[in-house]
């Protein structure tokens, strides 16, 4: 039962959100005037490549017009399948100059995923380099990118394309598919601009900001990454994947660039946490933290806060058919809560909580949660079936548009913040990327002797969330475990093979006749039948190190000599593996290392090598590269707060090994 004033606030109070944009600016427009603001300004970063706003103009256009000749048209779906660097922004930026919509394909994918994708996207185009142009169907025409191509070599005009008739489409980005297939969420310019308006007013940029680029293109919070610094005239360092997984060289990255905000998930955020104690000294400049993609456990905003009791944390909610982000809270003062909100709408944007009516319901009772306005995409691309189903009129304001479907629960709390209760089938997100778990069945069933098949995710905490597929053979067929996660690996991106595989003789049935998911036995004791001989502790680093495991993997029974990976670990969980070896044992284990060696035989064997070198772990990154003189007082501050340990183990790092001339 509602009020009508409660049911006015709800609707209409809280959903209050017009502001001013540029509703008819393109991203192509948007990031040209800023040239003209800014030319000689630095727009990337890329290792040694510092790109300018002119020669990153000059750039796109060459691949705009490269394109243009190979007869694109307006809102046409154009493939980059380029790893994560300046080439690969450059591509997307020329392909928007061009009047299309970019298309990311994630080269680390299997090739028989790449292949669906660029069908089901119908991308007849692809801007590419030599080393991967190889992995494209023939059906394509690939566009090189390589710095020696002819592309580059050819005295292209450095002016933008003529004014083409701009679609209103940006970018196509995939996601996980129910039936089996990915489905691609077409983003619009209008869109994104309305999210990069309202960051730009909510949280200006300051003098000296830099950002950076960290997010795989093929996930949303890419678009404001990119865009966000680009629109405004703000540095954008490009942050290799290798340096992403490796939380030293991460840290050490973000100090020497001074870079002043970072997107990142939750579990990343626990990992610097975990492996950097004194994070806040060693990365003073950085003020602005946003996460999104899981949710915030509220023992992390607190350790956070606790951190950087100066800086701002942003929990931002969203999906890719809202561009991104729809809500947002600032974390601030935690007393009294026992979860984090994920906060209000943005600028232009309606969000409702609804019953199987779609009637509002009050505040405080749980219901669906749908989003509205200039943030909702115009639906899925050439799947009009799948945008009947979740994008559908707003049945409070149909002026405003569509309303999409979010299959998530959702509570409005009393100061009119929203607080998240998760989904309501079985979508999942794990650790950021979002996962049909019918995605991951279609494929299981795909093999040969399999005839059944159900996954299930753990949600026991957000950093030991793992996939656990159970499958049910042809005929009494044996699968092994090993075979089909390698046939898995084949169709599927890493993150969307299951940790364990279970055989089991029959599903479990309710009386409706769907499968009894509650009755499905745990995986563990079935998954140590795949595992190798188990082998007990030998000695108190072997016994530590195996602590350290059950704590992140929440697994009891393994051996010393059984892989990290195959139990369930990923490459987060690894990286938190380390950080808890490093404060442990006081030693630097490099991620490669572990990545080449992943039992606790091979890890106490690094632990144990690196004691025996002496190596201690690095702290170099405490000290932030080197400031202008007026500066050099906050230099000493922050030298003042080293132990002596650490001043002589920073101090043997900056000696010349061989004297050298004064």
């Amino acid at each position: 039962m509602l009020a009508a004033s409660e049911r006015k606030q709800i609707l209409f109070d809280w959903n209050a959100t017009f502001a001013e944009y540029p509703k008819y600016l393109t991203l192509a427009r948007g990031f040209e005037d800023q040239v003209r603001r800014t030319p000689e300004a630095i727009a990337l970063v890329d290792g040694a490549q510092r790109i300018s706003y002119s020669e990153l103009e000059r750039r796109a256009n060459q691949v705009a017009y490269a394109l243009i000749e190979k007869g694109v048209r307006p809102e046409m779906p154009v493939g980059v399948y380029i790893k994560r660097s300046a080439e690969a922004i450059i591509a997307s930026l020329g392909a928007i100059k061009a009047g299309c919509a970019y298309v990311p394909l994630d080269t680390s994918q299997p090739k028989h995923r790449l292949h669906l994708l660029i069908s089901t996207g119908h991308c007849r185009t692809v801007l590419t380099d030599r080393a991967h142009r190889h992995d494209l169907p023939a059906c394509v025409d690939p566009v090189l990118l390589d710095p020696d191509e002819a592309l580059w070599t050819n005295l292209s005009p450095a002016s933008s394309p003529p004014a083409r008739p701009n679609g209103r489409l940006a970018y196509i980005l995939f996601t996980s598919g129910s039936t089996g297939v990915p489905k691609g969420v077409a983003g619009t310019h209008r869109a994104t601009m309305n999210r990069l308006e309202w960051m730009y007013r909510t949280y200006p940029f300051s003098s000296r900001e830099v950002c950076c680029q960290k997010t795989a293109l093929s996930f949303v919070d890419s678009i404001w990454e990119i865009f966000g610094p680009l629109l405004h005239g703000v540095p954008n360092v490009v942050v290799p994947e290798e340096v992403v997984i490796d939380p030293e060289l991460l840290i050490g990255s973000l100090a020497r660039e001074r870079v002043t905000r970072i997107v990142l998930v939750p579990t990343l955020l626990r990992v610097l946490l975990e492996h950097a104690p004194d994070l806040g000294a060693r990365v003073p400049e950085l003020k602005l933290w946003t996460v999104s993609g899981e949710e915030l456990p509220i023992d992390l905003a607190r350790k956070f806060r606790a951190a950087f009791p100066e800086a701002r944390l942003l929990n931002l909610y969203g999906s890719s058919e809202v561009a991104g982000d729809a809500v947002c809270y600032e974390v601030g003062e935690l007393t009294g809560l026992t979860t984090v909100p994920i906060g209000k709408p943005i600028s232009n944007t309606q969000v409702y909580v609804l019953d199987e009516f779609m009637e509002p319901v009050p505040i405080g009772v749980p219901g669906m949660l749908y989003v509205g306005g200039d943030c909702v995409s115009p639906g899925y691309w050439r799947r009009p079936d799948l945008t009947r189903e979740r994008f559908i009129a707003n049945p409070f304001a149909e002026e405003l548009g569509p309303v999409f479907a979010t299959g998530d629960r959702a509570r409005w709390l009393r100061d009119g913040n929203l607080e998240y209760l998760g989904r309501v089938d079985t979508q999942t997100k794990i650790r950021g990327f979002r996962i049909e778990l019918g995605e991951i069945e279609a494929n299981l069933m795909a093999h040969p002797l399999v005839r059944q098949a159900v996954v299930l995710v753990s949600r026991t905490s957000p950093e030991a969330r793992q996939l656990t597929a159970y499958v049910v053979g042809q005929d009494g067929a044996a699968l092994s475990s090993q075979e089909l996660r390698e046939f898995l690996r084949t169709r599927l991106p890493t993150y969307m093979v299951p940790a364990f595989f279970v055989e089991i003789a029959e599903m479990p049935l309710l009386p409706s006749g769907k499968v009894d998911r509650r009755a499905l036995p745990p995986p563990l004791s079935e998954a140590r039948a795949a595992a190798h001989e188990q082998i007990e502790p030998r000695d108190d680093t072997e016994r530590r190190l195996m602590s350290i495991w059950r704590e992140l993997l929440e697994v009891k029974e393994f051996g010393v000599r059984d892989n990290f990976f195959e139990l369930g670990g990923n490459s987060l969980l690894a990286m938190q593996v380390l950080a808890r070896v490093r404060k442990a044992f006081e030693v630097e284990v490099s991620i490669r290392s572990f990545f080449d060696g992943p039992s606790i035989d091979e890890l106490r064997h690094e632990v144990q090598k690196a004691k025996a070198s002496g190596a201690r772990p690095r702290v170099a990154a405490i000290v932030p590269r080197a400031r202008p003189r007026a500066n050099r007082g906050t230099l000493s501050a922050e030298l003042a707060k080293l132990s002596p340990e650490q001043i002589e183990i920073l101090l043997q790092q900056i000696r010349p090994s061989e004297p050298t001339p004064s």
